[in-house]
């Protein structure tokens, strides 16, 4: 379908949300779309550095001490304690993210994973609080209220698969 330059039948085109993709409402979509928590970069890095350290200080101070030093078994443990725990941080910050596809929302992290069928959606929107404004919840059609770790910026996204999965259903 040729658009001759019209804003409204590009956009239909590029979104996939219009007419003007013969009706099949999933479009220019991936099979799979993934989005990490609003704090991910920053806490991933975070945690990363701070294990870093803690491993530098663990072996400086394993090789800067004396093994006869009466301190020298607590300090070493309490320094490769931080480093496994701030590792374990940076890695479940890493791992843990929302994935979106035609059969619903999933919020994967290191422990479990739930999904949320499209069918149970009743709405996605920011939240009404001051403090976390920018966040989103997921609505079900029982009146349950989600919090998603999502930023506001990726409200289109989430709704634009929420349209595909209702028109291919």
């Amino acid at each position: 379908m040729r658009n001759d330059g019209d804003p409204a039948a590009l956009r239909a085109t590029m979104t996939g949300m219009g007419g003007a993709d013969g009706g099949d409402n999933r479009g220019l979509l991936p099979p799979r779309e993934s989005w990490h928590h609003i704090l991910w970069r920053p806490m991933v890095y975070f945690y990363t550095v701070c294990s870093v350290v803690s491993l530098v200080l663990a072996i400086s101070w394993i090789f800067a001490r004396g093994r006869d030093s009466p301190s020298y078994v607590f300090v070493s443990f309490c320094f490769v304690s931080l480093f496994v725990m701030f590792g374990f941080g940076a890695w479940a910050f890493y791992k843990t993210r929302i994935e979106a596809d035609l059969n619903g929302l999933h919020l994967i992290t290191v422990v479990r994973s739930k999904t949320f069928p499209w069918t149970d959606v009743a709405e996605i929107r920011p939240r009404n609080t001051k403090r976390f404004k920018r966040w989103l919840v997921l609505v079900t059609h029982g009146g349950k209220v989600i919090d998603l770790p999502l930023d506001v910026e990726h409200l289109p996204e989430v709704r634009r698969w929420q349209a595909a999965a209702a028109g291919t259903q």
